[in-house]
Protein backbone atom coordinates (compact mmCIF):
# COMPACT_ATOMS: atom_id res chain seq x y z
CA UNK A 1 0.00 0.00 0.00
CA UNK A 2 2.78 2.42 0.86
CA UNK A 3 4.58 1.68 -2.40
CA UNK A 4 1.41 2.46 -4.34
CA UNK A 5 1.10 5.69 -2.39
CA UNK A 6 4.68 6.60 -3.31
CA UNK A 7 4.08 5.85 -7.00
CA UNK A 8 0.91 7.94 -6.97
CA UNK A 9 2.77 10.86 -5.38
CA UNK A 10 5.52 10.85 -8.04
CA UNK A 11 3.11 9.97 -10.87
CA UNK A 12 3.27 13.43 -12.50
CA UNK A 13 7.07 13.25 -12.62
CA UNK A 14 7.01 9.72 -14.01
CA UNK A 15 4.52 10.74 -16.71
CA UNK A 16 6.69 13.68 -17.81
CA UNK A 17 10.02 11.87 -17.76
CA UNK A 18 11.67 11.35 -21.15
CA UNK A 19 11.97 7.57 -21.44
CA UNK A 20 14.00 5.96 -24.17
CA UNK A 21 13.68 2.21 -24.53
CA UNK A 22 15.96 1.92 -27.56
CA UNK A 23 18.97 -0.28 -26.94
CA UNK A 24 21.36 1.89 -28.95
CA UNK A 25 21.19 5.65 -29.30
CA UNK A 26 20.20 6.80 -32.79
CA UNK A 27 19.35 10.11 -34.35
CA UNK A 28 15.58 10.67 -34.34
CA UNK A 29 15.41 10.44 -38.12
CA UNK A 30 16.66 6.82 -37.95
CA UNK A 31 14.22 5.50 -35.36
CA UNK A 32 12.96 2.09 -36.38
CA UNK A 33 9.25 1.24 -36.31
CA UNK A 34 9.76 -1.56 -33.78
CA UNK A 35 11.71 0.80 -31.49
CA UNK A 36 8.86 3.30 -31.66
CA UNK A 37 6.32 0.56 -30.92
CA UNK A 38 8.36 -0.55 -27.91
CA UNK A 39 8.51 3.05 -26.70
CA UNK A 40 4.73 3.39 -26.97
CA UNK A 41 4.25 0.06 -25.19
CA UNK A 42 6.50 1.20 -22.34
CA UNK A 43 4.62 4.49 -21.92
CA UNK A 44 1.20 2.78 -22.01
CA UNK A 45 2.27 0.22 -19.41
CA UNK A 46 3.74 2.89 -17.16
CA UNK A 47 0.58 4.97 -17.48
CA UNK A 48 -1.53 1.97 -16.42
CA UNK A 49 0.68 1.41 -13.36
CA UNK A 50 0.44 5.08 -12.36
CA UNK A 51 -3.34 5.12 -12.88
CA UNK A 52 -3.68 1.99 -10.74
CA UNK A 53 -1.48 3.48 -8.02
CA UNK A 54 -3.43 6.74 -8.04
CA UNK A 55 -6.70 4.85 -7.68
CA UNK A 56 -5.65 2.21 -5.12
CA UNK A 57 -2.90 4.15 -3.34
CA UNK A 58 -5.21 6.85 -2.00
CA UNK A 59 -5.80 6.74 1.72
CA UNK A 60 -5.91 9.13 4.62
CA UNK A 61 -2.38 9.12 6.04
CA UNK A 62 -3.68 10.46 9.35
CA UNK A 63 -5.16 7.04 10.15
CA UNK A 64 -1.60 5.72 10.45
CA UNK A 65 -0.98 7.99 13.41
CA UNK A 66 -3.94 7.21 15.66
CA UNK A 67 -4.26 5.12 18.76
CA UNK A 68 -2.15 4.62 21.86
CA UNK A 69 1.13 4.24 19.91
CA UNK A 70 0.57 7.32 17.78
CA UNK A 71 2.68 9.72 19.84
CA UNK A 72 6.19 8.41 19.21
CA UNK A 73 7.91 11.58 20.42
CA UNK A 74 7.38 10.59 24.07
CA UNK A 75 8.73 7.09 23.53
CA UNK A 76 11.93 8.32 21.88
CA UNK A 77 13.02 10.48 24.83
Amino acid sequence: MLLLRAVSRIGPYLRNYDYCSMATPMPHDHVLAEDFQEEVKTLVTLSKVIDFAEHIGKFDERVLFRGENANVSNTLK
